[in-house]
């Protein structure tokens, strides 16, 4: 089913991107580019190179207590911009958590990463302020610590999302806030194969954003 809607919404993408850049539809913008021939628009393109800082919590699956975490991440987005305040990209990610709260001996230590190479980010800019939306949809949450009989430990099928504001400090600088939240419905242990999650192991932060825009 993931991979149907995944399918569908790509093709609604697409559908999208060409009725925009078809040359009967497409007007020339202040600031894009056209090129020698008039029908065709190169609409601006969108690039923001990021770093995040937050704190939050990790876990709380199969009724296990979820635990105190902070985060540290990094991305880099490139997309296009549509009518100067519209903006769609594709981003990769690479999250890392330290859990901050005391060891519990019946959760371990949930310190981890994930590395997403595909999310999906839409947002808007409106006078210094931007607003987006990013939508994860590949990435294991890697377990930092192996079991005490040597097992490496990933939570998969990721679901989940990310909201940010941003504000244009100076130059092409953007200072802001974020909310992030993600969970993984299965578990991967390296000595006793899948298993499904009554409940998943999530991953809830909030925390500043610092981005280069262009």
């Amino acid at each position: 089913m993931r991979i149907c809607n995944f399918i569908q919404m790509l093709s609604t993408l697409c559908l999208i991107l060409f009725l925009i850049s078809f040359p009967q539809l497409s007007v020339a913008q202040d600031g894009e580019t056209v090129s020698t021939d008039e029908s065709k628009v190169i609409l601006p393109m969108y690039f923001e190179l990021s770093s995040r800082f937050g704190k939050g919590s990790v876990g709380g699956n199969d009724e296990l207590e979820a635990m105190d975490a902070s985060e540290q991440s990094f991305g880099l987005a490139l997309g296009y911009r549509f009518f100067q305040y519209l903006l769609f990209a594709i981003s990769y990610e690479s999250l890392s958590f330290a859990q901050t709260s005391e060891i519990d001996p019946s959760v371990g230590n949930i310190s981890g990463s994930v590395t997403s190479p595909f999310a999906i980010n839409v947002g808007f800019s409106v006078w210094d302020f931007t607003f987006k939306y990013t939508h994860f949809l590949f990435g294991n949450y890697k377990l930092e610590k192996k079991t005490s009989v040597g097992n490496e430990i990933e939570y998969g099928e990721i679901s989940g999302s990310r909201i940010e504001l941003l504000y244009k400090v100076w130059w092409n600088f953007h200072a802001g806030i974020f909310s992030q939240n993600l969970g993984f419905s299965e578990q991967f242990n390296s000595g006793m194969g899948l298993t499904s999650l009554t409940s998943d192991f999530e991953v809830s932060q909030t925390g500043l954003t610092i981005s280069l825009i262009y």
